[in-house]
């Protein structure tokens, strides 16, 4: 049988808890639970977001004109927020104070690191100004071929600020895994990193990045990242590569400040292929 993990204590108001008073004093509304504001919310579809829109201090640069485009079936793919400019790394980066942002480790390296929001915020200003400098623009499509790491979530939301449109791939997929999931979308640049540590051992990904960028003839640079610290860094054999030092070095001492292009609410963001 299933069972409950966890509830707030009693007496503790919560965010939802907040917001369910907003909802009953704006609407003359009666919901006494979650369960009531939950199919309050199906049933009141524009007006539930709307309300959320604002309660959760979405910034924007346009407002939007409609909710929902709630005349067109789902198949139809009704848009949100019509009329709204946006970003969507603009909005996770808000804070921009000396708070930790990202706790990280990994096998190779089992101390665990931290990223301030000061911190993060500067990193995404360098990788966008490096994306920015090669020609990355809006639409355009920028994959990593990476671990689970701080500098896949940096190249993420750098790509977002220019409007551009972020994939991923594990660092533990083969060569056709990779290359037939970004041929089809042509990305522009791909990271990638030298090696991986797992189960107390050094796999080489140089020889895997290499086969899959001679696959994808859409790339026009290749960044690699020095994952493991005393693994090899022989690039030789990669067409159009360079390291994540030289990468970040393209802009010279562009200092200007982290910008945010703004899109439709719709705009693309990810392409991300889940598998069961």
């Amino acid at each position: 049988m299933s069972h409950k993990l966890w509830s707030p204590p009693s007496g503790v108001t919560t965010n939802i808890d907040e917001f369910r008073e907003i909802i009953m004093n704006k609407y003359q509304v009666k919901l006494e639970s979650y369960w009531d504001l939950y199919e309050w919310s199906i049933n009141n579809i524009a007006k539930f977001w709307e309300t959320f829109w604002t309660y959760s201090d979405i910034i924007h640069s346009t407002p939007f004109e409609q909710v929902l485009e709630e005349n067109k079936r789902m198949d139809e793919i009704p848009r949100w927020f019509v009329g709204a400019r946006l970003n969507y790394a603009e909005n996770l980066l808000r804070c921009k104070d000396d708070r930790v942002a990202i706790y990280s480790c990994s096998e190779g390296n089992t101390s665990i690191k931290k990223l301030t929001f000061a911190q993060l915020n500067e990193q995404v200003r360098r990788y966008r100004a490096a994306l920015q400098h090669i020609g990355v623009t809006v639409g355009d499509r920028v994959a990593v071929y990476l671990p689970n790491c701080p500098e896949a979530l940096i190249i993420c939301l750098a790509t977002a600020s220019l409007g551009a449109i972020f994939s991923a791939a594990s660092a533990d997929f083969g060569v056709l895994g990779v290359t037939e999931r970004f041929s089809q979308i042509e990305p522009k640049v791909i990271f990638g990193c030298n090696a991986v540590v797992y189960n107390r051992k050094t796999h080489d990904s140089l020889a895997k990045l290499q086969d899959s960028v001679l696959a994808l003839p859409s790339l026009r640079f290749v960044v690699v990242i020095p994952f493991v610290q005393d693994y090899s860094m022989d690039l030789s054999t990669i067409p159009n590569s360079i390291t994540i030092d030289d990468f970040l070095s393209l802009p010279g001492d562009a200092t200007g400040p982290l910008e945010f292009e703004q899109v439709p609410f719709n705009h693309p963001l990810f392409i991300i292929s889940i598998f069961f």
